[in-house]
């Protein structure tokens, strides 16, 4: 452990380098010769191609990219590194290089839109990657290759799934079309629609020009045409499904009834005492018994604490996605590349309402066994929400933060952290949010009443510029009394621009490590 000296000097360089910009498309003379030496550097063992690497990015998630670039994986695909079409500019403080990669099959090219994205720093008069990001590449790459090698297999699984379109177009008689499909405990529940369905303006939350309803696979109508978005069965409440109508919420069993009206706002299960949930009912706050009768105020002081204080979303971490629910299947719009993850959850009102899960959220893998038949399945495994006890941010408004950690199969990484700060009124209304970054031990604080800062320690491809492994990054947030907005920044220490620093910016004890050497 050594106390910080390096990122001193290393900030007054960055404080210079960082205000000059290198405009979009311009290679400088430097850049390209590194740039050839990285392509030709290919050919040799790993151990030389890490030289060019500055990064704590780890090295096993580098060289399943670089083995792409090298074409090592696999003789029915081919890679060429496009290097005159290479563009560069400063992003966030760093030199960013984007070089398209064509991805090559009995000669042709496909998908011809894959970049290769390298993050450079200058040390010593050469330049060194600071982070590589492959992840477009790499998905593709994958997908490209069980298309192409597990050709039989893909066909195999469109026949299993044959079955549920032929279902769907002997169902559709009666409907429109009927877009999605749900297994639920011994029963197969099809989502159905009438009018003009769009699902890229529904995950956009506009307007729609279609009703939709809920049939089991018998046909019997379990919820009727009506209603502008149906969830999941059995997410918050057994054996029955939420449903969206004119921006309010209800309830309707799975055997087909009714149980609880589009009336309400949000719904949050507690069953205690004499209730089986929270309600918000435009602008009052209530309980449902269990009947589903509604009652007016609070069954008691905790359920009353549970929603001024934010304990229904903060006392436990709420996981979304294979295992945990019953997923919808996506069969219109019809996608062939169905090993591709197609499952989703349309999250409870609550979740919605308080600006922490859009109303629909896809791309979740649809399979327990990820490589079942030997195919792969990219998306979404699960994600994890958790929530952080709210804060005020001024006079009448309140802020919590909503943290996001989602494992992604297809990756070269496994684990993604976002982080969204949420602004409500003193009414518990949901204002505005922004969505940020950031790894490990996340830090969000106001500094005055206009600016706010999170701080956080990148656990992959944190400031690799500078030798201290855990020295932290910063992002910024300027308050307008109204909403918050993030703070772009070129500048590598980006507290120098937003703010007068003191020694704590600059001091501390840190890991230090050469990314070069190893050691």
């Amino acid at each position: 452990m050594n106390k910080i000296i390096t990122a001193t000097i290393i900030l007054i360089i960055a404080i210079v380098v960082g205000c000059s910009v290198t405009s979009k498309n311009e290679i400088d003379k430097d850049v390209e010769v590194f740039l050839n030496d990285f392509q030709s550097k290919l050919k040799d063992p790993d151990y030389e191609i890490m030289n060019l690497f500055s990064t704590n990015q780890p090295k096993e998630e580098i060289l399943k990219a670089i083995a792409i670039l090298q074409n090592k994986d696999t003789s029915l695909i081919k890679s060429r590194i496009v290097l005159s079409a290479a563009k560069s500019s400063w992003v966030d403080s760093w030199l960013t290089v984007e070089i398209p990669v064509e991805l090559i099959n009995k000669g042709q090219v496909w998908h011809d839109k894959n970049v290769l994205y390298l993050k450079l720093i200058k040390r010593d008069g050469r330049y060194y990657v600071g982070s590589m990001d492959a992840k477009e590449l790499y998905k593709h790459f994958l997908m490209m290759k069980d298309a192409i090698g597990n050709a039989d297999a893909l066909a195999r699984r469109m026949a299993d799934i044959k079955i549920y379109y032929d279902k769907a177009k002997e169902l559709q008689k009666d409907y429109d079309s009927v877009i999605w499909f749900a297994h639920h405990k011994n029963m197969t529940y099809y989502y159905v629609v009438n009018g003009k369905y769009n699902f890229d303006s529904l995950k956009a939350n506009k307007r729609q020009e279609f009703k939709m309803g809920l049939i089991d696979e018998t046909g019997k109508v379990i919820v009727p045409v009506e209603f502008d978005l149906i969830g999941n069965p059995s997410m918050m409440l057994d054996e029955a499904v939420e449903v969206k109508k004119d921006g309010k919420i209800g309830y309707y069993s799975l055997a087909g009834s009714e149980i609880i009206s589009a009336s309400y706002d949000w719904l949050v299960p507690y069953e205690k005492d004499l209730a089986i949930a929270l309600v918000k009912k435009d602008s009052t706050f209530g309980w449902l018994n269990k009947a589903y009768a509604f009652q007016e105020n609070f069954p008691s002081s905790d359920a009353e604490r549970s929603i001024n204080e934010f304990e229904y979303l903060t006392s436990k971490a709420f996981t979304f996605g294979n295992g945990h629910q019953d997923l919808i299947i996506i069969l219109y719009p019809f996608n062939s590349d169905f090993f591709r993850g197609n499952g989703m959850i349309t999250p409870p009102a609550y979740f919605v309402r308080n600006g922490i899960q859009p109303p629909i959220n896809d791309g979740f893998i649809t399979k327990s066994e990820i490589n079942e038949n030997n195919l792969f399945q990219y998306g979404n495994e699960y994600e994890e929400s958790s929530s952080e006890k709210p804060f005020s941010i001024s006079k009448t408004l309140t802020a919590f933060v909503s943290n996001l950690k989602t494992r992604y199969i297809g990756g070269r990484g496994e684990f993604y952290r976002s982080h969204k700060i949420i602004l409500m009124d003193k009414k518990l209304n949901f204002i505005s949010s922004v969505v940020t970054n950031g790894d490990n031990d996340f830090e969000f604080k106001k500094l005055n009443d206009e600016l706010f800062e999170s701080k956080f320690r990148s656990e992959f491809w944190g400031p690799s510029d500078i030798l201290e492994y855990n020295f932290p990054d910063f992002n910024y947030f300027r308050f307008d009394g109204h909403q918050l907005t993030e703070l772009n920044s070129n500048r590598r220490f980006k507290f120098t621009e937003f703010l007068k620093i003191d020694s704590s910016y600059l001091s501390g004890y840190f890991i230090t490590v050469d990314y070069v050497k190893g050691g």
